[in-house]
This record gives C-alpha cells, structure tokens and sequence, in this order.
C-alpha cells in the first residue's frame, strides 16, 4: 500500500487531493497545497451541469452554508452537495477564485447517470488482512469513521499540509480496497478520467472524494524507478600467421539488479494483488550471465 500511496502522491498531472466531503483539517490544508503545486486548473467531484453555479458558489460575498442540487427533467437522479466553511471542496474553489484560476465540475452528468445501483465490484484479496483492517488496528478502532477521525483529523492540526494530504490518500485507497464500488461509480471514474484526458491542462489539480485518486491515473503517467545496468566486456585480438582470432567475455548485469522494467498500468476495480494488479511489475532485469564470444577470420 505504501508503494501505490507514494506514488499517487507523486503524481502532477493531476495533483490529487482525496478529501471528504466536511473535513476541516484538509480544508484548512487546502489553499497551502493549491499553493505549493500552482495548477492551471482545479477539477471538483462536481456533477457537470453544475459548472454555472460555481461563479456563485465561489463568490466573495457567499456565506456558507450552502448546497448545489440538481436532478434530471424527470425528477428523478437527485444529487445534493451541502457545503460549509469547513468543506474542503468549497475551499478549494475559493482558492481558485483568488488565484484567477479555472475551475470545473467534470463528474457525470445527472442526465447520463442512473439512479438504480448497478451491479458491485468487490476488490479480490489474498488473504483477510486488507490495508482497511491492518490501519484499523493500527488506531485501535473498529470502523473507517473512527478511523478517519484518528488518522487524519485529530492528527491534522499539527502536520504539514502535505503530510494530511498523504495521510488522506493513504485511507482512501485502504478504504477502496475493503469496500465494493458500484458500476455506477466505475462510470462516473471513467467519466472524470476522460475528461483530465481529453482536456489536456499542464498542471491540473483534482479535488476528490478519498476513494477516487487512483481511478484518475490512466496508462503512462506513472514511471518507476530510473533502471540502472552495468554490463562488462572483455576482448582480446590474437594473431597466428595469417589467421585472427577476436575471443571475448560479456558479463550481463553484473551486479545481478533485479530492478523493474515494466509495470501493469491498467487500473482494475476488482483486483489489487497478482500480476493483473495496478503497478505490478510484468518484468524485470535479466538476471546475470555470462556470454562468451570467438571470432576467427582467414
């Protein structure tokens, strides 16, 4: 897990941000680490025919308490975003407002989404010993709601802002992987992936729930490690009359790293070990050999 965490945090295009919908730790955190990455762009969790409200959302005389709903012409697909001062959402974009900088609702539409759950995908363990339960007993607690509290807010005031946005992105992904995600949601991933895809910002910023962050990433974002080889040749001409003999010794990666050249960058909602899961290495270095070479020329 920390692998996948460190390597989410990593990530600038987007800089992702997992939050929850009423946190005032990363609220506070928020326009510290808006700062420190300095994107062109901030996307919000945010169904898209919302995109108009936000002027008046983000609006200097606006005084929180607030909510955006919307729902299709049937009445029916309902969503309800209530914010207060302390939403990180909602801090995110008066950050943006200040900082001239765009914001955009790039959930899915109302209109596209449905209101039936779909069928739910569970994530496919080894054994019972998820990162969910492994952190829960960790912080002494029994459910991810003391554990949030534990973990990222009663810890929070102290910290870095970038030390709470690991922390966050730490649960979220240990939280995705000890709860099923309905085909509802994959769209609405899919959807907001697309979307940073399509529109092609330099340095986008993406404000998200805690379970989203690694639905974002899409194929070749995500590098490894720099792959480091030594490779040694020993070569050596001998004459014999008219006749040449060029004799070698090629000694492949001879310190015998096993360092990673490839990794799945396919992301499944379904499968977090294996070789079928997101960042597992498909190959690796050539182990060491030796190769020994003779050239004769008459």
């Amino acid at each position: 897990m920390r692998d996948t965490v460190e390597r989410l945090a990593e990530l600038r295009r987007p800089f992702i941000v997992g939050v929850r919908h009423h946190s005032p730790v990363i609220a506070a955190a928020m326009p510290a680490l808006l700062d420190a990455a300095a994107p062109d762009v901030v996307y919000l969790e945010l169904a898209e025919e919302l995109q108009p409200w936000l002027e008046w959302l983000g609006h200097p005389d606006l005084v929180a308490p607030v909510a955006l709903a919307a729902a299709r012409r049937d009445g029916r697909g309902l969503v309800f975003y209530p914010y207060a001062d302390f939403s990180p959402e909602l801090a995110a974009l008066r950050w943006a407002v200040l900082a001239g900088v765009p914001a955009r609702a790039f959930d899915l539409p109302v209109a596209r989404s449905m209101d039936e759950p779909g069928r739910r995908h569970g994530l496919r363990l080894t054994d019972d010993e998820g990162g969910l339960r492994r952190l829960q007993r960790a912080y002494g607690v029994e459910d991810s709601e003391e554990l949030w509290d534990r973990m990222i807010e009663a810890p929070g005031a102290g910290q870095e802002p970038e030390a709470v946005r690991r922390a966050a992105l730490a649960f979220g992904w240990a939280l995705r992987s000890a709860e099923e995600v309905d085909e509802v949601d994959l769209r609405r991933e899919a959807w907001m992936r697309d979307r940073l895809r399509r529109e092609g910002f330099v340095r986008p910023a993406a404000v998200v729930g805690t379970t989203v962050p690694i639905s974002l990433v899409s194929p070749g974002q995500v590098w490894g490690d720099r792959v480091n080889a030594l490779d040694l040749r020993f070569a050596k001409i001998l004459r014999f009359g008219r006749t040449r003999y060029n004799v070698g010794v090629d000694l492949i990666n001879a310190t015998n790293s096993g360092a990673i050249l490839t990794y799945n960058q396919t992301f499944n909602a379904a499968i977090t070990t294996g070789s079928q899961a997101w960042l597992a290495p498909t190959s690796v270095l050539t182990p060491r050999f030796v190769k020994v070479s003779a050239q004769i020329d008459f």
